[in-house]
């Protein structure tokens, strides 16, 4: 990985996750209920969803893609400061101890991705209620959306209409990761004329969607990706929230094509059962390949640029 860093490479593919968010909303269960606390030692003791506050000790990425980004842990400024510490574009390659606020899933997706020597759980939280889907109501118009999207995408993509589609999938998970405002403001023309503070639980009371289903979404997603990414880490040279970046040469990249692509076909024949058959839901989840790009260059975390094959560059 670290030698492709900031080098024009003439051999690289991009593969997209399809309407990652929407997928994962669409086909994986979520925190049902609220949370209550419980002791650090049932951490993981069960198959249902936890939340846990977590130092682990001499934390170790398994390959060369450091993947936690430094400004995620709550220790942040004392692993930085430290000399023991390995930061790959701010992104933790080593350290001696990192804390870290996880669930369930991400804990499986560090698991795959880092090692490290032991780890003390500090604070933990469980759902005793388990994993559902989401409520049927809320699914119905992720699809309603999305088939709006769909139909519009194919000829009409260059339209507002389509935009506003495309918008209206977007912003379900958004509201479902919209903060709380703990602090009301009390205007009288231009002026602020007080504030009143609001307590957590006072916030939770006006709450018609779970904050919890946003932090599983990410996740599944980021899970999804990270899996990618250790499987096959000495082929891919850059990668983003939905998308991984691979020189597609050799037997590593034959089998990473061969992997996305047994992976298609299971994810389309389960898409097809799910959604009754509709044509316009069998790719959602699905990786895309996109054309070899005549030059491309990793920049940094989630920073690079390529041209395609018809002289177009294009910067992220």
């Amino acid at each position: 990985f670290r030698s492709s860093y900031d080098k024009i490479l003439d051999d690289v593919v991009g593969a997209d996750i399809t309407s990652d968010y929407p997928f994962q909303m669409l086909t994986k269960k979520f925190p049902v209920g609220g949370a209550t606390r419980c002791k650090p030692s049932e951490f993981m003791q069960e198959k249902i969803p936890y939340i846990a506050w977590v130092s682990f000790y001499r934390f170790r990425s398994r390959t060369s893609h450091a993947i936690m980004s430094a400004h995620k842990l709550m220790n942040t400024k004392e692993v930085k400061d430290s000399k023991e510490t390995i930061l790959d574009n701010n992104r933790i390659q080593y350290a001696e101890r990192v804390e870290l606020i996880v669930n369930d899933v991400e804990f499986k997706s560090l698991q795959q991705c880092y090692k490290w020597t032991n780890f003390t759980v500090m604070h933990c939280w469980k759902f005793k209620e388990g994993y559902a889907m989401l409520p049927m109501h809320i699914r119905k118009v992720v699809i309603s959306w999305y088939l709006k999207k769909e139909k519009l995408k194919a000829e009409y993509s260059d339209t507002q209409e389509y935009r506003d589609a495309k918008a209206f999938v977007n912003s379900i998970f958004g509201m479902m990761c919209t903060a709380l405002y703990l602090e009301e403001f009390i205007l009288d023309g231009d002026e602020i004329e007080g504030v009143k503070n609001k307590s957590y639980e006072e916030c939770c009371r006006f709450l018609f969607l779970s904050p919890y289903w946003g932090f599983w979404i990410t996740s599944h997603a980021r899970a999804m990706l990270v899996d990618v990414i250790c499987r096959f880490p000495s082929v891919i040279v850059q990668y983003d929230t939905d998308s991984v970046y691979f020189r597609d040469k050799g037997e590593v990249a034959e089998k990473l094509r061969k992997y996305l692509n047994d992976f298609n076909r299971k994810t389309m024949i389960a898409n097809r059962a799910k959604f009754l058959g509709d044509e316009h839901m069998l790719s959602i989840g699905t990786w895309t390949f996109d054309p070899m790009f005549k030059r491309f260059k990793a920049l940094g975390a989630k920073r690079y640029m390529y041209e395609t094959q018809k002289g177009k560059i294009k910067w992220v």
